[in-house]
């Protein structure tokens, strides 16, 4: 009987150890500080639209942005002058669903669609594009999806950038350099910044932005300006960047000249639905997209980026279909209690301590 005893008083001190210890989290908590100095890009998305035909592309891009101030300003490089219109809010989200693993349950992450930053602003009433000098032309002014935007051209790379200063931009030096490629290739410069709410006087809402310009190859811009460091500055952190390209078939990426070290997680057709979603959603006549439309997806997540050359499009050798494996979903959760366990166990402890005393008794 002792040994019946010490068995069942160890059991019910594991019993009480184990209920005394705070239940596992079924969570996470993230906690993170914004930098003093600038805007950060925590992850950064793209859509493009190409119609080899016609030679055109359609570009719509956003940022999830880590930032001390809400007011942000951008420039994108174009080959040619864009047209600008609004996009509707949600249409990166719709997309990631349609990529997403079958059979996976996935929580929707919402972001605040904004453009390419490629420099920081501060707000100023509008862009003042009667003070530009003669070597820095205004082609378009507008404002469109929250944002006051104009379109610019200029010989002098220089001038450019202190027209900029002039208007709000904090153009750093570093821009100017940026800026010389471009302009020495007559490409338009398209600056946004968030335009005022005339009833707060806060911040516009901000929504997605299509940029529709002609090209002879379709790019994304890739190149940003050299960052002025000291020699043992952490690095600011990692992001990712998602490209959903569609055209008429599957398309490879290159960095330049080099190959972009961006992986291709999806590549199929897309159904006359989604056709007809994603041209509503963007704008577009849905005869403007191809009747066998083909989204390639192309995720990099370089840290840090090669960012000092564009990344060009074109049709890969490899038209294979590219989808990820499908996963098993988690559809509930067995909880056993440990005070059941306990007892079980106890239970079998005493059965198998009497069937030995009538073992040993016969």
């Amino acid at each position: 009987m002792a040994r019946l005893q010490i068995v069942a008083f160890a059991l019910l001190t594991v019993f009480a150890t184990l209920s005394s210890q705070p239940p596992a989290a079924q969570g996470c908590a993230a906690v993170w500080s914004k930098g003093s100095n600038g805007v950060l890009i925590a992850e950064e998305g793209a859509i493009i639209l190409w119609d080899a035909g016609q030679k055109m592309q359609h570009f719509i891009r956003w940022a999830r942005f880590d930032a001390t101030a809400p007011d942000f300003g951008f420039l994108v490089p174009t080959p040619s002058q864009p047209e600008l219109a609004e996009v509707a809010e949600g249409i990166f989200s719709t997309m990631e669903q349609w990529i997403a693993p079958k059979a996976v349950a996935r929580s929707e992450w919402n972001f605040a669609p904004l453009l390419c930053a490629f420099t920081v602003a501060t707000m100023s009433e509008k862009l003042d594009d009667a003070k530009a000098p003669p070597n820095v032309r205004v082609l378009h002014t507008q404002r469109v999806g929250g944002f006051d935007a104009v379109v610019l051209e200029a010989d002098d790379a220089e001038k450019l950038r202190q027209w900029l200063d002039k208007n709000g931009y904090i153009a750093r030096p570093e821009l100017t350099s940026w800026l010389g490629p471009y302009l020495a290739e007559k490409w338009k410069i398209t600056a946004f910044k968030i335009a005022h709410d005339p009833k707060s006087g806060g911040p516009a809402k901000t929504s997605p932005v299509r940029m529709s310009f002609r090209t002879d190859r379709p790019f994304f811009p890739y190149r940003e300006p050299e960052e002025t460091k000291e020699p043992d500055a952490p690095y600011r952190g990692m992001r990712l960047l998602r490209v959903f390209f569609v055209c008429d078939q599957r398309m490879k990426a290159s960095l330049g000249n080099d190959t972009w070290p961006a992986r291709v997680p999806w590549s199929n057709t897309l159904d006359d639905p989604q056709r007809a979603e994603l041209a509503k959603a963007v704008g577009l006549d849905p005869a403007s997209l191809p009747t066998s439309a083909r989204l390639t997806v192309f995720e990099d997540a370089s840290s840090p980026r090669a960012g000092k050359e564009e990344v060009y499009f074109e049709p890969s050798t490899d038209q294979s279909i590219v989808e990820p494996p499908p996963r098993e979903v988690i559809s509930g959760t067995i909880w056993i209690p440990i005070d059941v366990v306990v007892v079980g166990v106890l239970v079998i402890g005493v059965l198998i301590f009497i069937l030995r005393r009538k073992t040993v008794a016969v």
